[in-house]
């Protein structure tokens, strides 16, 4: 039995094995509230992408410049998706036109007048809600970055998939970008013995990304025990729940919205992990239960 650790976005230029420490830190925290540990002869993969996707950006910001398309300098978070992205989470943030009007004067107050629409989000969902305006640009950007350019979301799949060696069972967690990661290598592993995909401060649940997938939307081959779901209806990223409204595939996704994750921004990995009912499904997973 393996279990496979996708990380999200904001990773870049951290240390892969201190990354790592941490998931399981939280991990562990988390099943000790269920009096239980992590079981033994378990084999963990963590493939860190954080400095891969960095090289992927600046690989295709040079093609560009060499082509004429945008000047050195141009951000890839400047796209049309992200700027979807960011209309989504701000309507479902359900920011009242009365508090956009008030956080447009105080945007205005702080000499703030010529923004982009994207930056003009960016701002408005950073005074009223405490995910925090660089996590936000860097998750929307890493996002709108994957699904809009194919040769960066190939790379990045097959760098995930090759963690994939042999015929073993797989227990896969994916966070944040990483659970949209996980669901397209998924896709391609149908000869695999997934036994669980378990998702957590998931946005797979948001029409914008829900649309730039391959279709059909179906739950993929290799999946053998089901999809479990979980989120802080706090976490802006994630408040969508994976089912027939937002997500609808057979066999059901199991969702479950009472994740109380208590970092600053209710979406960071380690109030996820440390939560009972998550490590107790990652844990039954991999012993079988």
């Amino acid at each position: 039995m393996k279990l496979i650790l996708i990380h999200g976005r904001e990773q870049q230029d951290l240390d892969a094995a201190e990354l790592r420490k941490t998931w399981l830190k939280a991990l562990e925290i988390g099943m000790s509230k269920s009096n239980v540990s992590f079981p033994e002869n378990i084999e963990i993969l963590f493939p860190y992408f954080g400095n891969f996707l960095d090289d992927l950006y600046q690989q295709v910001e040079e093609a560009m410049v060499r082509t004429g398309v945008v000047a050195k300098g141009h951000e890839a978070a400047m796209s049309q998706t992200q700027y979807e992205l960011l209309k989504e989470l701000a309507q479902n943030a359900r920011i009242p036109a009365v508090a956009l009007a008030d956080q447009t004067a105080i945007i205005r107050e702080k000499g703030f007048l010529n923004l982009s629409p994207v930056q003009w989000l960016l701002q408005v969902l950073d005074d009223y809600t405490s995910i925090g305006k660089l996590t936000l640009e860097t998750f929307t950007g890493d996002v709108s970055f994957y699904l809009d350019n194919a040769y960066p979301r190939n790379e990045l799949n097959q760098f995930i998939a090759g963690v994939f060696e042999d015929d073993d069972d797989y227990v896969v967690v994916g966070h944040s970008l990483g659970s949209v990661i996980g669901y397209n290598v998924l896709h391609g592993l149908n000869k695999k013995r997934i036994r669980k995909y378990i998702t957590v401060g998931s946005p797979l649940g948001l029409r914008t990304i829900r649309d730039k997938l391959a279709p059909p939307i179906r739950m993929p081959g290799c999946i053998r025990d089901g999809w479990y779901n979980a989120y802080d209806d706090r976490d802006v990223v994630a408040l969508n729940p994976l089912d027939k409204l937002h997500f609808d595939i057979e066999p059901p996704i199991f969702n479950r919205n009472d994740v109380r994750n208590d970092t600053p921004n209710r979406h960071n990995i380690e109030g996820y992990l440390s939560d009972e009912g998550v490590a107790r499904a990652i844990y039954d997973a991999l012993t079988g239960n």
